[in-house]
């Protein structure tokens, strides 16, 4: 765990560096500058533009993953194993392309009554997805020879600096509305040419033909698995995009903007979970490639109990503090609580499922987890289509979470029987019963109001005391007390409890 730790460490924090920009950006000066309609509509164009980035790169992206360290040898500049990668990424940009073309009137159709402002901008979407699956090739393939920072100070820290600047033009009236569109699409461009210019200057931007050099049953192999990984892919992106879709088309574009700001939230508190799994990639396939199963239970336990400590912590700090915090929003937003609290019960599953689904796509029995997924998107359609008219924009959450649920539990149980892997230490159960425990004191005995800051420390500090320091003193998740001691190591802290 200790390349992951140190690496996490390093990412979590230049993460949410990123995390503050991003909730100026989103949290702040989105609510303050734009309406929420404005805001649905960004964030359409923005889910429509990433759905076309996901879908073109034809599965290929867990295929660097699974496959790079085979072709791994600097001195042979990979095998071209990046060039070849990325001619099977350009056939699925002008796959994607062509659809979006030809059907352009028959999406449309879904959105002209509820969502009409989106008609206007739909063929932003191809710049934001070619840019954004460009970006998304060659942030893996710097993954998988271990250059991690970069990617992330390009996407969480540059892109969201300049975003910040144009919301900064916007609220000093220096751009209009339309002019701040374009720049903010625009700027979705950006990171791809930056991640481009660091791959050259690392030497590794390999693209020569002459250096090509794979076999005929490893191009084969490769392109079997990017074919039954893009199936499980397109089922996996439809789920995280089906909510927002959904409800532009269902509700309308002041829905849209506070579904999609809550899902900012959430995703904001999966920022450690993703350091950690980011990290863990590239151990899980070369396990698989040596074969030290021994290695991977051991890492498999250890990000499930980190990550779902991580989380209910993450969880509790905004939960217990939910009513100080939805009051300083508009009142647009009130309906974004239970979007929260549904949302993110699924997120502790995915949090506990770990590297479940990493596990899964590295190994032989790949073409498996298709069958999980499609039943995943399956279940969150159908759902939705009913929750939606009932509960609006809590039905989303609702039919989400349930269906995280019994995805992950499915998940884990066939990892189980067929690799003899799972994520369940004793440690765990009483981490759940200590979570459990803290939510019934915070609704029930320190369910006090006080003025919105003063209650929100009030309550940080409690949880502290009642969750985090027990979990410290007693060492029930061993990794995550390891963590913690070296950071307060650095600074000077030592445990005298």
């Amino acid at each position: 765990m200790g390349i992951v730790q140190k690496d996490a460490l390093r990412i979590s924090i230049l993460s949410y560096l990123g995390l503050v920009l991003g909730y100026l950006n989103k949290g702040v000066f989105f609510i303050w500058f734009l309406s929420t309609e404005q805001i649905g509509l960004i964030n359409l164009v923005v889910a429509v533009g990433l759905l076309f980035a996901k879908l073109s790169n034809l599965g290929t992206i867990n295929a660097i993953w699974k496959f790079f360290p085979f072709f791994k040898n600097p001195d042979k500049h990979n095998h071209g194993f990046l060039r070849y990668i990325l001619s099977i990424i350009f056939i699925g940009i002008v796959l994607i392309t062509v659809i979006s073309l030809f059907f352009k009137s028959d999406i449309l159709s879904f959105y002209i009554e509820k969502s009409a402002d989106f008609v206007e901008y739909y063929y932003w979407i191809i710049p934001i997805g070619i840019a954004q699956v460009l970006f998304f090739v060659f942030e893996a393939y710097l993954k998988s020879i271990y250059k991690n920072f970069v990617p992330v100070f390009i996407n969480d820290i540059l892109y969201r600096f300049l975003v910040l600047v144009s919301l900064v033009l916007l609220g000093l009236k220096i751009v209009t509305f339309e002019d701040f569109l374009k720049i903010y699409f625009t700027l979705y461009i950006l990171p791809f040419v930056a991640i481009l210019l660091y791959t050259h200057r690392l030497g590794e931007l390999n693209l020569a033909k002459k250096h090509v050099f794979i076999k005929k049953s490893l191009r084969r192999q490769i392109l079997n698995y990017s074919g039954f990984n893009y199936l499980n892919t397109a089922g996996a992106i439809l789920v995280m995009s089906i909510d927002t879709l959904m409800i532009g088309s269902m509700i309308g574009l002041q829905a849209t903007g506070v579904y999609t700001t809550i899902i900012y939230l959430t995703n904001a508190l999966s920022i450690p979970y993703m350091s950690i799994t980011r990290i863990s990639m590239p151990i899980v396939a070369e396990s698989w490639k040596d074969r030290t199963m021994g290695k991977l239970s051991i890492l498999y336990k250890q990000v499930s109990s980190v990550s779902l400590f991580i989380g209910i912590t993450l969880f509790m700090f905004v939960w217990v503090n939910r009513i100080e915090l939805f009051d300083l929003l508009p009142k647009d937003f009130s309906p974004g609580i239970y979007v929260f609290l549904f949302l993110m019960i699924g997120k502790l599953f995915d949090f506990f499922g770990g590297i479940n689904g990493h596990i899964f796509l590295s190994s032989k029995k790949y073409k498996y987890d298709v069958i999980f997924t499609l039943v995943l998107l399956v279940n969150v359609a159908t759902l939705n289509y009913f929750l939606i008219p009932l509960y609006g924009i809590a039905g989303a959450a609702i039919s989400t979470s349930v269906a995280l649920v019994v995805y992950n539990l499915a998940r884990m149980i066939y990892v189980y029987f067929a690799f003899g892997l799972h994520p369940l230490e004793r440690s765990q159960l009483i981490l759940l019963a200590l979570f459990l425990l803290n939510v019934m004191l915070f609704e029930t005995v320190f369910d006090f109001q006080f003025h919105a800051l003063i209650g929100a420390g009030l309550k940080g500090i409690l949880f502290c005391v009642t969750f985090i320091l027990p979990v410290y003193i007693f060492n029930i998740e061993p990794n995550s007390v390891d963590y913690i001691k070296k950071i307060l190591a650095k600074i000077g802290v030592k445990r005298t409890v």
